[in-house]
């Protein structure tokens, strides 16, 4: 599994991972890009990929319109999504992963 750094996991090195059938974990920052841009055909080839989330209201609604938007356009499920939080004993945790 990849770490979720801008600087470690990028749609490159998802197709790396890929092709080994391991996780790729893409940064939280992704969602911006891909809520308006294209999506990248590796979304549709694997389910071996993770979105991230931070706890605040418009990181949840990012990767939520870009997780509405990979299922019409690829047909598919998000099957993992990984909640960046600092802190994992904060209550907000808490109530994002409710």
């Amino acid at each position: 599994m990849s770490s979720n750094m801008d600087t470690v996991t990028n749609v490159e090195t998802g197709n790396i991972l890929a092709n080994h059938e391991w996780v790729s974990v893409f940064p939280k920052s992704f969602n911006n890009m891909w809520a308006d841009g294209e999506l990248p055909e590796l979304l549709e080839k694997t389910d071996n990929y993770s979105l991230s989330c931070g706890t605040s209201d418009s990181d949840i609604k990012a990767m939520m319109t870009v997780s509405k938007r990979i299922k019409d356009t690829y047909s598919k499920e998000v099957k993992m999504i990984m909640v960046d939080i600092a802190n994992g004993y904060l209550d907000r945790l808490i109530t994002v992963c409710a």
